[in-house]
């Protein structure tokens, strides 16, 4: 049965892949201004449960619950970049899928916090893995979704974008959003943390 505080709530959710059980009844919530960190070893199934959560794989047992007008931002750990494309372009691009409108002012200043001012009009095919992963983050420094699904956002990134982006986080969840994420690494964020084990 879903919170009625909770923006997503996640019941008895089980998920196979091929023949193997990745988990089974997981249950929690997550409400206004929470950080949930999703734990667990390499396929043990942290991607497919926030491709769950997001509506992008629907192969499952049990429920996800969302509260009315709560909707999600999902950025996959593959930053899905067209290398033929300018970094302005890819970050366009990525509005236009989620149809939210941003004028070019509030693009630059959105590539700017993530470090990539002055990268505008070069093709994302001639950039590092690390400024490539930055495009796609800019989209947080944009208006969002209250509910962030970020899939191992500081891979990649040097240490000065990861303060960027904790801080960022940090933000958002005081102002009443809520992240849910998967990392290996220990990110800097002064909010709380509560952490699911898969």
């Amino acid at each position: 049965m879903s919170d009625p505080a909770a923006l997503l709530t996640i019941d008895a959710l089980t998920c196979e892949r091929g023949d193997r059980l990745l988990f089974e009844g997981l249950s929690f919530s997550v409400a206004a201004g929470e950080v949930v960190q999703i734990e667990g070893a390499n396929g043990s199934g942290k991607t497919t449960l926030l491709r769950c959560l997001v509506g992008l794989f629907t192969d499952h047992a049990g429920a996800v619950v969302r509260s009315p007008d709560t909707d999600c931002l999902y950025l996959g750990h593959k930053p899905a970049v067209r290398s033929a494309l300018t970094v302005a372009e890819n970050l366009s691009w990525l509005l236009q899928l989620s149809e939210t409108a941003c004028s070019p002012e509030e693009i630059a200043g959105a590539l700017a916090e993530t470090g990539l001012a002055g990268y505008e009009d070069t093709f994302a095919g001639e950039l590092s893995a690390g400024q490539t992963k930055r495009i796609a983050l800019a989209r947080i420094f944009l208006p969002t979704p209250t509910v962030w699904l970020l899939d191992e956002p500081f891979a990649a990134i040097d240490q000065a974008g990861v303060a960027r982006l904790s801080d960022r986080i940090d933000r958002h969840v005081a102002a009443g959003g809520a992240v849910v994420l998967t990392t290996h690494q220990d990110a800097p964020l002064t909010a709380d943390v509560r952490r699911v084990t898969l």
